[in-house]
């Protein structure tokens, strides 16, 4: 009989223990979850903030870079157009000069 009472005291022991354990292992798990999930989402908020962040600067930087390429080939533009008139101009001069000289040379030799 006691050998029966000691077997079934200790099979209830064992039993509480792993029902025991069995609940804290579930607790635990459903904390650690909830944990993680928490942490993700938080992840996720400060990743979507990152990245509107870094969407905003990087369309900022573009249109600098866009800003500052159009002002420079509008310079560049400019800049050929007024070399393209300097030289129409002296090519013209030069040309007109030359003819000049050439007629006032040809009527003083015809004198």
């Amino acid at each position: 009989m006691i050998a029966w009472a000691w077997d079934f005291s200790w099979t209830m022991t064992v039993g509480a223990w792993n029902k025991c354990y069995d609940t804290t292992v579930a607790v635990g798990t459903r904390v650690w979850d909830r944990v993680t999930w928490l942490a993700e989402w938080i992840w996720d908020k400060v990743k979507s903030f990152a990245d509107g962040i870094w969407n905003g600067v990087s369309w900022m930087a573009a249109r600098v870079w866009n800003g500052i390429t159009l002002m420079a080939c509008s310079i560049w533009n400019g800049v050929t157009w007024l070399a393209g008139g300097v030289w129409k101009g002296v090519t013209w001069l030069t040309e007109w000069t030359w003819n000049g000289v050439t007629w006032l040379a040809e009527t003083i030799w015809n004198i």
